[in-house]
């Protein structure tokens, strides 16, 4: 399928791919696009919104730190500028960054995130594609880090670490769920979505105080089970898709674009999953 024409206008009647991106305009000069507010804002040839914040807080914040406004809130790019941005953070200006680096490893986290999902939509909208996957690992990185302080709250855990932090695990489920809605709104209705995760993370009691000292140690973390959701043409509604594993994923894609099973492969067809 060809990808939508989903741009927006700036104040001089260029356009602009969503997503803050850099791209040639008609008259030939390179522009970026802040998108976050009620509209686009022009920027100097050149330059784009992160060259604009970095000049803005130089000089201002140390090295390798984030500002404390940084973890209050988390916009992704894409058609969500003007959605609630979901908290995540709200007393960053509290922290002491010299010994507490967590709010650096969010805003780290998130950078990297935005970038993908950049990359991702300026692909959908800059190029032909019929088949377009995206891995996000963020909610990894972020379950790791901050599930021991979503409520409820354990006994080990502080409680001032727990008010500063206890939102971040859901923040960043909001923050997926905004970019998500992005690249449905990108893809289209005629497109069948996929989302596909191969495990979870303990939410409540069963979170380990104590990790082992091993390179597997995080996995004890870990919840078995994932999570699979399809939409789309000749997809089943409010079907529940029982015994799926990961294996399963790419015989039902194959089957998706009409193609053979490999004989090799040890998955199977989510056929229930078809109308």
């Amino acid at each position: 399928m060809e990808p939508r024409d989903l741009e927006h206008p700036t104040s001089s009647g260029e356009t602009l791919p969503c997503g803050g991106l850099v791209t040639q305009s008609p008259g030939g000069a390179s522009r970026g696009a802040s998108q976050w507010g009620d509209g686009v804002q022009s920027l100097p040839p050149g330059a784009t919104r992160s060259d604009q914040a970095l000049a803005h807080e130089a000089g201002h914040r140390a090295p390798r730190t984030a500002h404390p406004g940084a973890g209050e809130t988390a916009r992704p790019a894409g058609r969500t500028r003007r959605r609630s941005a979901p908290a995540v953070c709200s007393s960053g200006a509290e922290i002491n960054q010299k010994q507490d680096r967590r709010l650096y490893s969010l805003a780290k986290i998130f950078a990297e995130t935005a970038s993908i999902h950049a990359a991702a939509t300026a692909i959908m909208q800059l190029e032909p594609w019929d088949f377009m996957a995206v891995y996000y690992d963020a909610i990894d990185h972020f379950c790791h880090g901050f599930m021991r302080y979503r409520p409820p709250r354990s006994p080990w855990i502080p409680e001032q670490d727990f008010e500063l932090y206890h939102g971040v695990v859901e923040a960043a489920y909001r923050f997926h769920d905004l970019m998500l809605g992005a690249l449905m709104t990108l893809a289209g209705e005629d497109t069948t979505i996929v989302i596909a995760s191969d495990h979870g993370f303990h939410p409540d009691r069963l979170r380990p105080q104590h990790l082992p000292n091993e390179p597997a140690g995080p996995a004890e973390e870990h919840r078995p089970y994932g999570i699979l959701a399809m939409k789309g043409p000749g997809i089943k509604r409010d079907e529940l898709v029982f015994g799926a594993t990961l294996l399963d994923v790419t015989p039902t894609l194959l089957t998706l674009f009409g193609l053979p099973v490999g004989r090799d492969m040890d998955g199977k067809v989510l056929v229930t999953a078809f109308d």
